[in-house]
């Protein structure tokens, strides 16, 4: 006589080998899926696998405005075959959970306040840091179209829709909140918040190039990727570096237009660009 249920089970339990599409897997810290997700986007069979471990609960995870946009950039990818350069995120992320390690009680002892007006804003020092990262990716924005004469945001810069100030501004907005980005942006501060920040100057490139009659072709994704690594590093370099030694921002903003400028100036499926379009009012040039 066979022990009940377990020719069910068995019949329940996925062949993984058979999986060869391409598999975006979450797996939260806080959830009992963890284990299941792990083992599964281990077995998969497809060579284009990613794995995200979070801390957040699930479905908070699925719906955050931090990830559909990543969600998104994935299916464009291989549902609608953009080249928008997923490729170029890292297999495997993991949040790690004791990333921020002062305590209230030392943060409150710093900031001179009770540690039940700390309370009264934030749940923890993790509530803390994900709003100060989320206020930090809603500033740091690099590029919005102009779309039918008007502008779809950084309406009060003026710059959407003009690629060199657009790349001045985002620069000039790191140096004004260098003190919250220093910590973040440091050797040993927070990698997770780069890789948010890569993936949504990849995003806004690809929509700057789009404006700028870019053909969507596979070098465009290799730009889109290289210049988002760079523009990352500057951004770190503005943040960290001590203000007598940091670049100023007219050197930054031209070694991060160079790449931009070095792709019209040497690809043969480039549109004709002036130096006005290229440089803004600048008056630099390559």
């Amino acid at each position: 006589m066979g022990i009940r249920g377990i020719g069910y089970w068995a019949d329940k339990i996925p062949d993984f080998s058979k999986v060869v599409v391409p598999a975006y897997v979450t797996a939260g810290w806080n959830h009992f899926h963890l284990r299941g997700s792990v083992n599964g986007w281990r077995k998969i069979a497809s060579e284009q696998k990613w794995l995200r471990a979070h801390r957040e609960f699930e479905w908070p995870d699925f719906y955050s405005s931090t990830y559909l946009p990543e969600l998104k950039m994935f299916f464009d990818r291989y549902c609608k075959g953009i080249r928008n350069g997923w490729e170029s995120t890292p297999r495997v992320r993991i949040e790690v959970q004791d990333r921020f390690d002062i305590t209230v009680k030392e943060l409150s002892e710093r900031c001179a306040i009770a540690r039940t007006t700390f309370y009264r804003f934030f749940e923890d020092t993790y509530d803390l840091l994900e709003r100060l990262e989320q206020y930090l990716l809603g500033e740091l924005v690099l590029y919005r179209p102009l779309m039918n004469g008007s502008t779809t945001g950084l309406q009060s810069s003026g710059v959407a829709g003009k690629p060199y100030e657009s790349i001045r501004h985002f620069f000039e907005m790191g140096i004004r909140l260098r003190k919250l980005l220093q910590p973040i942006m440091s050797e040993n501060g927070d990698p997770y918040f780069k890789g948010r920040l890569a993936r949504r100057l990849r995003e806004e490139l690809g929509a700057m190039m789009s404006d700028e009659g870019v053909p969507n072709d596979e070098l465009r994704s290799y730009y889109v990727a290289a210049i988002a690594a760079s523009y990352i590093g500057l951004l770190a370099h503005a943040a960290t570096t001590n203000r007598e030694d940091s670049l100023g921002i007219g050197q930054i903003v031209f070694i991060a237009n160079s790449m931009r400028v070095a792709y019209f100036r040497s690809s043969n499926s480039a549109p004709a660009k002036s130096d006005r379009q290229l440089f803004g009012n600048s008056k630099s040039s390559i």
